[in-house]
């Protein structure tokens, strides 16, 4: 049994948080894409590996079941030759299923975006069902013959310790037959690459580098697509600042304004809006006001300016003011 733990580099008490750090960051070094040539086969082996730990780790109840079968392997049950059966057939349903390859794809969106969610059309590279062979690999118009690695069944089997491990045969990939002539159209791969295009919604709220996942829109599988997984990227305000679901805004007026108050128009995420200065505020007290679409608070902060430089008339005004303190 594989040690999904180890692959991950994760504790046996690792949290649902650590398990999805661990996989995103393996995920990144080893995506196909991502390494030069030459390795490309074994980045692939790896990030499949990769891939088939955090899908059982991630899911709460696959990960029980996973722990609990890790205690049984322990136990000797070589002399048991009905339990090898037992289990030989119990587990032979939930093999591993041919899974497309997920795809990680970056999107940059705005800091409004962001906020009130959008929907954004993207076009990437991904691979579909040959039509042309409806996935067999082989010419439709030429004749095929028995995979002679399986007989025919599509599978092989392997002795491990007490079960019979049944797998997918690797000669004919699970097919049972072996194609005299390849399909001319996807050359005997049973897929081929296209464009697509599709319509993303990136829901209200998302933070910069989270990450979206679109099920089914990976590479095509024989069993089940991959999934399509978006790292968002939002771009800077240049004056509104987000803290978890509140925005800031700092609002820097001269000592006047904060004495006497006043009504000025501040930036805010649709054009811009009127905020009423209370007379009296104080340097570094907030003003909050509502604004719709934004789930949190808008929160104006306050800095009260005093000039270092003032005329002669300002001086003279300041000096009577100050004696009526």
């Amino acid at each position: 049994m594989k040690d999904y733990y180890q692959i991950l580099g994760v504790s046996e008490n690792a949290s649902q948080q650590e398990i999805k750090q661990a996989f995103k960051k393996l995920a990144r070094e080893y995506h196909p894409d991502m390494v030069p040539p030459e390795k490309k086969k074994e980045a692939e082996e790896k990030f499949k590996e990769i891939n088939e730990a955090y899908s059982v780790l991630s899911d709460p109840q696959k990960r029980a079941q996973y722990d609990r079968s890790r205690r049984l392997g322990q136990i000797d049950f070589s002399n048991f030759d009905f339990l090898r059966k037992f289990f030989e057939d119990l587990l032979w349903p939930y093999r591993k299923k041919d899974k497309g390859r997920d795809i990680y794809l970056g999107i940059e969106i705005s800091f409004k975006e962001a906020i009130l969610g959008t929907k954004k059309e993207i076009e990437y590279l991904r691979s579909s069902l040959c039509h042309f062979c409806q996935g067999r690999g082989a010419d439709p118009q030429a004749p095929i013959k028995i995979c002679p690695f399986c007989q025919g069944r599509g599978v092989i089997e392997q002795r491990t310790l007490i079960f019979y491990q049944r797998k997918i045969c690797p000669k004919c990939q699970g097919r049972g037959e072996i194609p005299q002539k390849a399909c001319p159209s996807c050359q005997g791969l049973g897929k081929i690459k296209q464009k697509k295009r599709l319509e993303v919604e990136i829901p209200a709220g998302i933070e910069d580098g989270q990450m979206v996942k679109y099920r089914g829109m990976g590479d095509y599988g024989k069993d089940l697509n991959g999934d399509l997984y978006l790292e968002v990227k939002v771009l800077p305000h240049p004056y509104l600042e987000r803290k978890g679901k509140d925005l800031y805004y700092q609002l820097e007026i001269n000592f006047c304004q904060a004495a006497l108050g006043d009504e000025v128009l501040i930036p805010a995420l649709e054009g811009k809006q009127v905020l009423k200065i209370p007379a009296g505020i104080q340097n570094g007290e907030t003003i909050k006001i509502q604004q719709k679409g934004i789930k949190g608070d808008f929160l104006v902060k306050i800095k009260v300016s005093v000039p270092k430089k003032l005329t002669k008339r300002q001086k003279e005004l300041l000096e009577e003011l100050k004696k009526t303190f």
